[in-house]
């Protein structure tokens, strides 16, 4: 599992007692969910902290007229790749400066 962690394929978070967790979310038919170790590469540029890709990952979003829209978790299973690209690089960007 370390190898798939060290290359983003799939993500691992740390509890404050030191136990390591990989949620379940991320999981799709048993293998990691297509395209997550892109996203995480660019999250990464911008913070290293697994448990805030995480959230920023499942957190629930809502367009300008309070709409709810899916997750980028959920964006990435279907397959917009392109369009969560596009905001973890804008959100990695506001995140380093």
């Amino acid at each position: 599992m370390s190898e798939a962690v060290d290359s983003l394929s799939l993500l691992r978070v740390t509890t404050s007692d030191g136990v390591e967790l990989y949620p379940a979310f991320q999981v799709q038919g048993g293998k990691p969910m297509n395209e997550l170790a892109k996203v995480l590469g660019v999250l990464r540029t911008g913070v290293n902290d697994p448990w805030m890709w995480t959230q920023w990952l499942n957190t629930p979003l809502t367009d300008e007229d309070g709409v709810e829209r899916p997750t980028n978790a959920q964006r990435l299973r279907e397959g917009q790749l392109g369009d969560v690209l596009l905001e973890a690089e804008h959100d990695a960007a506001s995140w380093r400066s």
